[in-house]
């Protein structure tokens, strides 16, 4: 693809607005005066460089924590300070009980723990988020849970943070898994390793106490658009607006003020766009569990469905302290992640995964291949940070100005443009699916040799996916030729980008999600960090006895392999017709 326009950056401007946003306006919490602010001057600052752009108001359920009370009452007496998680259920008397270390707080590290009527302890980290740690904690029979901050081993910085496991506002059916269903408090990585040495050396004894301001209130999305309209293809660009306690200037003030940057040169260069561009400034990231992006997929489903290219999400871009760039993406984007990212970070390592459900990924039920991208912290640094992704200061008070490194910002400004390039210029979307073909292949294979009586059908999701791969390559190989050829064909294109679309909308939804493509799974749902999330449970099948538990797991793999093989065989239908 030719390169239609050079991007020219202001630096200075970009620094200068993350100042204001982290100075001025701090403590932009979901719900609060500080964050309806922010989404003014999101408008203000979107219309002086010419975008149209609209605050929407939604009404939405939030949660401000407040400081929770913890005593260690054996062997010795003490206070230990304490913050109350977003969303944690309010105590009405306090919760006294024996103190379990349980790790990281996931599945198998609970092995051989009795933690029915116990105080859990587990340390933060995404593996699982902390959603997903008290939803384990709770259906394994906890009375609370500790979690203790990330960061070098003797910070005294206490974390903040959400437990609300439930994607957006919830239903009346889903209002159970939008408030925790156990008290959750965090504490300092100092004190956590003490309460941990304390259980190394015998049995400990503690009292919780937490308290949450939870409600309905009004949250303000900002959304602006360049070169769209009802009938046009555009790409999604977007990152959370709201915040911690505190400047927040990586999470994510950086990631507002980039955005205006990135409207401001694309704005000035809006006739030799292809495709228009949505950017979307969300809220209800941090106290509503993606309230604001899931409420703006809600409402504009059709539009989604039938125009929407790609969603590149900006989420804590130029971290001090980072380097290299990393990249997470929906399989089909994952050629043209890696292509940028070799032409434009000439002399940086990139590191490339999966895209999972996360952040304010509320795209996927829609079929909207999405992708992360920012520079990274070395492994060192993690690990002497407990594997603190965006630096040891992320989600406490102490992330202030000092914390961006504005030698970052030109080379994220490059590296997003570029894929915003991709998205809107291309002839043809940058979209592939062989090598999804090939992931799709391999998982089905592993799932087969878990199940040997194939007691779901799998060996038929083999065959169509078998059938379905060469398809997928042979649309490859049609679209870059299109790509490569001299003379523009747009009949041809248009063909092509229409079903490159409709194979996104058709593999997405079964490929990252269990519940499929009109509702949300969990939060960091464990599920979610495999291929076809919704088999994850066929090798738990095959060895659980006959009986009752058994027979209701067959039925919610054999309506995940129905739906499957559904969206193989509309895959397929879309390749050769």
């Amino acid at each position: 693809m030719k390169d239609e326009f050079e991007c020219r950056w202001d630096v200075d401007r970009v620094y200068d607005m993350i100042r204001q946003i982290a100075e001025d306006i701090p403590d932009r919490l979901p719900g609060t005066e500080p964050a309806a602010r922010m989404a003014s001057f999101s408008k203000q600052r979107l219309e002086e460089v010419g975008v149209t752009a609209t605050v929407h108001p939604v009404h939405a359920l939030v949660s401000e924590p407040q400081p929770a009370t913890l005593k260690i009452l054996s062997p010795n007496e003490c206070q230990v300070t304490a913050l109350t998680m977003a969303h944690s259920p309010n105590t009405d008397a306090p919760v006294v009980a024996r103190l379990v270390d349980v790790g990281l707080g996931g599945w198998d590290d609970y092995d051989g723990l009795d933690a029915a009527g116990q105080v859990t302890l587990s340390e933060l980290s995404y593996a699982p988020p902390r959603q997903e740690k008290q939803r384990i904690a709770g259906i394994k029979g906890s009375a609370a849970q500790i979690m203790m901050n990330w960061g070098y081993e003797d910070s005294d910085e206490v974390p903040m943070g959400s437990v609300k496991s439930g994607w957006g506002n919830p239903t009346t059916r889903e209002l159970d898994l939008s408030e925790a269903s156990i008290p959750c408090l965090g504490v300092s990585r100092r004190d956590g390793n003490m309460l941990r040495e304390l259980y190394r050396q015998g049995p400990v004894t503690v009292s919780v106490e937490t308290y949450a301001d939870t409600g309905w209130r009004d949250i303000h999305v900002t959304t602006g658009e360049i070169g769209t309209s009802r009938d046009k293809d555009f790409a999604l660009v977007g990152g959370h607006q709201d915040g911690w306690f505190g400047a927040a200037a990586t999470d994510n003030a950086s990631g507002s003020a980039i955005l205006v940057e990135l409207a401001r040169v694309f704005k000035a260069h809006a006739a030799a766009l292809r495709r228009g561009i949505v950017f979307g400034f969300w809220a209800g990231h941090e106290t509503g569990t993606m309230a604001g992006s899931s409420w703006w997929a809600d409402r504009n489903w059709d539009r989604l469905r039938d125009h929407a290219v790609g969603y590149l999400q900006i989420d804590q871009p130029a971290c001090a302290g980072t380097f290299g760039w990393a990249v997470t993406s929906n399989h089909e984007l994952k050629d043209m992640a890696m292509r940028v990212g070799r032409e434009t970070a000439t002399n940086d390592e990139i590191a490339w995964g999966p895209q999972v459900k996360n952040g304010d990924s509320s795209f996927f039920g829609v079929g909207v291949p999405m992708m992360v991208a920012h520079s990274r912290f070395p492994e060192e640094e993690l690990v002497r940070t407990s594997n603190a992704a965006y630096g040891w200061w992320h989600h406490t008070r102490r992330n202030d100005l000092d914390k961006i490194d504005k030698g970052l910002i030109e080379k994220h400004l490059d590296i997003y443009a570029a894929y915003l390039k991709k998205l809107t210029l291309s002839p043809v979307l940058p979209m592939r699916f062989s090598g999804l073909g090939q992931v799709l292949e391999v998982r089905l294979q592993e799932l087969r040799s878990e199940d040997s009586t194939d007691a779901i059908g799998l060996q038929d999701l083999c065959v169509l996916t078998a059938r379905l791969r060469p398809a997928l390559d042979r649309l490859d190989l049609r679209a870059d030729e299109l790509s490569a050829a001299d003379a523009p064909n747009n009949g041809a294109e248009s063909d092509i980008n229409r079903r490159l679309k409709l194979l996104s909308r058709t593999l997405v939804p079964v490929m990252s999600t269990v519940v499929g493509k009109y509702g949300h799974d969990p939060y960091g749902l464990t599920e979610q960090g495999t291929v076809l999330p919704g088999l994850f449970h066929v090798g738990r099948h095959a060895e659980l006895p006959r009986g009752a538990e058994r027979e209701m797991v067959w039925v919610e793999l054999i309506r995940a392999r129905n739906r499957i093989s559904d969206a193989l065989v509309d895959a397929l239908s879309i390749c050769e017709a």
